[in-house]
């Protein structure tokens, strides 16, 4: 049958978000590609200027916002769910995007250290990825004070190792971020690893810590 798309339901909202964001994510990657003149051909490097005119910032700007939505989204459908824990609770949206948003700003600059412009982006990274890092930890106290008596589900056992692996992922690099005598002895490198595998951590206890 014909494509269905359903308002009231989470997932199909997620569904249709997820597929029109894959449209706009290709079309940025033809875009790198054209800049980047990694093709050569002339239909790709008129697809590589459209960031240059009004029609490609209201393309990207749309398309920032499906990938905000999405990266928001797992949280929200596990919110919507009857899952004690996920249920319990109205910070997973927020949580998920804040730990996504800094998941991806070190991924960026992990991926970005050998470009000519790392010089330029990876200090407006690491100023960025601070703040969601700080919006991430906050989001995880008061994930943890809205479960009341169910926070021993999630603390308890070993899922506190994990709430460690956790800890380390983002006050570490925030510490790198904040106070640059760190960087010496951290390396960004190793701060980015740690804000990834921190992003992995958390999502890891959040779900399996709920079902066990």
């Amino acid at each position: 049958g014909a494509p269905v798309f359903k308002t009231w339901s989470p997932m199909s909202l997620g569904a249709w978000a997820l597929l029109v964001f894959g449209f706009f994510a290709f079309v940025m990657f033809l875009v790198a590609l054209g800049e980047g003149g990694y093709v050569r051909s002339r239909a790709l490097s008129r697809v590589g200027r459209l960031p240059t005119n009004v029609f490609g910032l209201v393309f990207m700007v749309i398309g920032a916002i499906l990938g905000i939505f999405i990266a928001a989204y797992t949280g929200v459908l596990l919110a919507v769910s009857n899952q004690p824990v996920w249920s319990d609770t109205w910070t997973l949206g927020g949580l998920f995007l804040a730990s996504g948003l800094s998941g991806a700003a070190a991924t960026i600059m992990l991926l970005s250290r050998r470009q000519r412009e790392a010089s330029v982006t990876e200090p407006k990274l690491m100023e960025a990825d601070r703040y969601f890092i700080i919006l991430e930890l906050i989001l995880i106290a008061i994930f943890l004070i809205t479960l009341g008596g169910l926070v021993t589900k999630v603390l308890g056992g070993a899922w506190i190792l994990l709430w460690l692996v956790v800890l380390v992922g983002t006050l570490v690099p925030l510490l790198v971020e904040w106070r640059p005598r760190w960087s010496r002895q951290v390396s960004p490198v190793l701060a980015s690893v740690l804000v990834l595998v921190g992003v992995l951590a958390l999502r890891a206890v959040i779900i399996f810590s709920a079902q066990a």
